[in-house]
């Protein structure tokens, strides 16, 4: 493999390296203070008996809080709204990932793919007096 095939690749290494590593957990989960905050508040209810709190995702909790009214009796509206943009913020960042790694696997497989054409001659294109870049002058010396 010559030089320009491994630059080539690259990009897409790149790409399927950062794409790997951003499933490789699995089910992403939001750790963050906001997020333990609300699991807290929703442990100390006397009336939302949930399980698994901690693998709720941002995303599973907005659910939740839209379909349950208990759930949303417990909680505030600032932390309902924090918790939305929690969700909104997941589904961005997902999306700007899988944007970039593509683009960098697309741009690999662009650069394997298309065809290599030898550069034009220069020097032989403007010696000659047929060229169209030779100009039409004489220096009389």
């Amino acid at each position: 493999m010559d030089v320009s095939s491994f630059l080539k690749v690259v990009p897409g290494a790149l790409g399927v390296a950062g794409i790997l590593t951003y499933i490789w957990p699995g089910k992403a989960q939001f750790t963050g203070e906001v997020f333990k905050g609300v699991v807290k508040k929703l442990r100390a209810a006397p009336n939302v008996h949930l399980q698994n709190y901690d693998r709720l995702t941002p995303d599973e909790i907005v659910r939740l809080i839209d379909t349950d009214s208990r759930v949303r009796t417990a909680l505030s509206e600032r932390e309902i709204g924090v918790l939305r943009l929690l969700a909104t913020l997941q589904h961005t960042r997902r999306a700007l990932v899988l944007l970039v790694c593509s683009a960098l696997i697309g741009l690999s497989a662009w650069l394997l793919l298309r065809r290599n054409e030898p550069p034009p001659q220069r020097d032989a294109a403007l010696k000659g007096e047929d060229s169209p870049l030779a100009l039409p002058c004489r220096f009389n010396g």
